[in-house]
């Protein structure tokens, strides 16, 4: 699933499957402010500015096995940017 084609608010679920990450990380990562978010009804969201702003983070880029997703996610918003 690539991320031009899902919401601009997106649930821990779908992080998951746009990225490739799990969701016991990605909790991890809102619940220790890594990853802004904020909560509706209990569950963590989060615009998808602020997911592509963790994806090229420093933090992000230590993440030693970065699933495929997030390595294309990058090559996308970088593609954009440079157009």
């Amino acid at each position: 699933m690539q991320i031009n084609k899902v919401g601009d608010l997106l649930n821990i679920k779908m992080i998951s499957k746009v990225t490739g990450y799990s969701c016991s990380s990605i909790c991890r990562w809102c619940e220790s402010g890594k990853l802004r978010s904020f909560r509706i009804s209990g569950a963590y969201h989060v615009p998808k500015e602020w997911l592509v702003e963790f994806l090229t983070s420093e933090y992000a880029s230590e993440i030693v096995r970065k699933p495929k997703r997030h390595l294309e996610i990058i090559r996308e918003f970088l593609a954009k940017e440079n157009s």
